[in-house]
């Protein structure tokens, strides 16, 4: 299917509509030229519908790199956190690569357990923004639970001393 306008589109399973197979497809608007990234991006954002799912901390490293580090909800429930850095890609986007943390070793001091731990790739974080307060993150993640999506984000912080054009 082609989507040639912004809006949304709802859809179902005709044999197991009444067993929950529904959804809604939102199509954005496109955008012509992204805004570029620059340190002013540094701060925390959060999804749109201001949820509490989805926490998101940037910043914007010398030399062209992005750190994020996202906290969610895990699809069977409690937390994960995911986290890496990646380059910004002709300034106006940056797509990385996110590992989490997990194992039995993973605890407070002094319980702490650093071979008990392991670091596995979660999956990719995409992030674009339309303007200093407000942007896209995609994520496609190989683990299961996940999947891929889209969110619309905003800034909820922007740390003191830093302007964002």
């Amino acid at each position: 299917m082609t989507f040639d306008h912004a809006g949304s589109v709802a859809y179902h399973c005709d044999n197991h509509a009444s067993m929950g197979m529904t959804g809604t497809i939102t199509v954005r608007a496109a955008t012509s030229v992204g805004v570029p990234i620059t340190s002013g991006f540094t701060g925390t954002w959060t999804d749109v519908g201001a949820t509490g799912q989805l926490g998101i901390n940037l910043e914007v490293l010398p030399g062209g790199n992005l750190v994020a580090e996202a906290y969610m909800f895990a699809p069977a429930g409690g937390q994960a956190w995911v986290g890496g850095v990646g380059p910004i890609i002709d300034g106006d986007h940056a797509t990385i690569t996110v590992s989490t943390i997990n194992g039995p070793g993973g605890r407070f001091a002094p319980n702490f357990d650093p071979a008990q731990v392991q670091n596995s790739t979660w999956g990719t974080m995409s992030l674009h923004f339309s303007d200093c307060n407000n942007g896209v993150l995609d994520w496609v993640s190989s683990v299961p639970g996940y999947a891929s999506g889209s969110l619309p984000i905003f800034r909820v912080t922007l740390p003191a001393g830093l302007s964002c054009p």
